[in-house]
C-alpha cells in the first residue's frame, strides 16, 4: 500500500526555490554550495522534493498529518517555543 501524501499549502516553495533561494553567509561557500546541490540532486533520486516552511506552516502540516506524522517536539512547536515567522525549516517531502 502506497502512503498518503502530506497535506500541505499549495503556495510551498518548491526544491529549485529552496536551491534558488539559499544564502551562505559564513563557512566555505563553494563547498557548501556543491553540498546543498548534492543533497538535492541525492534527495530527487529518493522522490524527495525540499520545501521551505515557517514555523507556522510546520505545525500547520503537522497538524493536518497527524493521521501518518507524530506529534511535533516541544522545540519546534509554537505552543512551547518562541518561533515565528522569521524562523523556517527545510522539509523533505515525497
Amino acid at each position: 500500500m502506497e502512503a498518503a501524501k502530506p497535506k500541505f499549502a499549495s503556495s510551498l516553495r518548491t526544491q529549485s526555490e529552496f536551491i534558488d533561494g539559499l544564502v551562505i553567509e559564513h563557512g566555505p561557500i563553494e563547498l557548501l554550495g556543491r553540498f546543498f546541490l548534492r543533497a538535492a540532486s541525492e534527495l530527487a533520486k529518493l522522490d524527495l522534493t525540499l520545501v521551505w516552511l515557517d514555523a507556522e506552516e510546520l505545525q500547520r502540516a503537522n497538524r493536518q498529518n497527524r493521521d501518518s506524522w507524530l506529534p511535533m517536539l516541544p522545540t519546534f512547536d509554537r505552543d512551547f517555543s518562541a518561533l515565528d515567522a522569521s524562523n523556517f525549516r527545510a522539509v523533505g517531502v515525497r
